[in-house]
């Protein structure tokens, strides 16, 4: 943070890194403190205060504009469910790409933009790319809300099927030409899937995951339970099946890439993020 912060005051512009534009959420406070020339305290202060005012101005864009207000509820459970030392991270794209894609869906979900027609076309092309170019594990929470909705039959087929092309081109794209090494290097534990295998659950990212729902992550059990229980019930088991997979996919991608106590908590925190639309859109949609 303090690396991406002397870079804006240093050039007095935006400081991108992996191409992940994103950033400017919350740079552009900072930036425009530089800009005024105030003290620099102002500017430290303005940088973490951004992330609160960019997640508080999604939640009204959702709740009181577009009258979703079950759209800005997710946005609350991404910020409070389980976030705990990544609260004030500022440098988090994936925390920011989540709640820019719970904004993304709730236009969709509005009547004049719930049909593939010119305005839902144009508000694609102009999300999708920022949030392809966000984070890699993007794709876990677009594909869940994706197949989630298909599921609900909250939204057009259609238009589902037009955001999921879009996405597809540009993640092809990004791949092609914009991955660095940074990204390259993420991708580089997942050959401890096979290195690991079949002692997957001895490690100390698992052990560390599980010890953590009894100290900072227990709404995670507590939801989960939830979500299983009220699918059982309603015997709704593609649901159940989708809820269950992503859950268990998403914690094994990230314990197993990242297998050692090398990796800070706050670090983990950031990668299980897309649990919060995991968890959360089944909780406030159907439970």
């Amino acid at each position: 943070m303090a690396f991406y912060l002397f870079n804006v005051v240093k050039d007095g512009n935006f400081a991108f890194f992996h191409g992940r534009f994103i950033a400017a959420a919350t740079e552009v406070f900072p930036l425009l403190v530089v800009k005024a020339s105030l003290p620099l305290q102002m500017v430290v202060l303005s940088y973490s205060v951004g992330v609160v005012v960019y997640n508080f101005a999604a939640y009204l864009i959702c709740g009181s504009v577009l009258k979703r207000y079950d759209y800005a509820l997710v946005i609350l459970l991404i910020n409070i469910l389980f976030i705990t030392d990544v609260f004030f991270w500022m440098i988090s794209e994936l925390l920011l790409g989540l709640t820019l894609m719970t904004v993304f869906f709730a236009i969709l979900a509005t009547p004049r933009f719930s049909d593939v027609n010119i305005r839902s076309i144009l508000t694609s092309i102009f999300f999708i790319p920022v949030l392809v170019f966000a984070h890699p594990m993007m794709l876990i929470a677009f594909s869940f809300t994706i197949i989630f909705l298909f599921l609900s039959k909250h939204t057009s087929k259609q238009m589902l099927i037009m955001t999921v092309v879009i996405y597809v081109v540009v993640a092809i794209i990004k791949r092609k030409f914009f991955t660095d090494n940074y990204d390259e290097g993420a991708y580089g534990g997942l050959k401890n899937f096979v290195s690991f295998f079949p002692d997957y659950f001895i490690h100390y990212s698992q052990k560390n995951f599980v010890e953590n729902w009894f100290r900072k992550y227990y709404w995670i059990p507590v939801l989960s339970i939830a979500n299983i229980v009220f699918y059982f019930q309603e015997r709704k088991f593609l649901k159940l099946l989708l809820f269950v997979a992503y859950s268990i996919g998403l914690v094994m991608l990230v314990n197993i890439s990242f297998p050692t106590s090398y990796t800070s908590d706050a670090y983990y925190e950031n990668l299980y993020s897309p649990l919060a639309i995991i968890i959360g859109i089944p909780f406030v949609f159907d439970v």
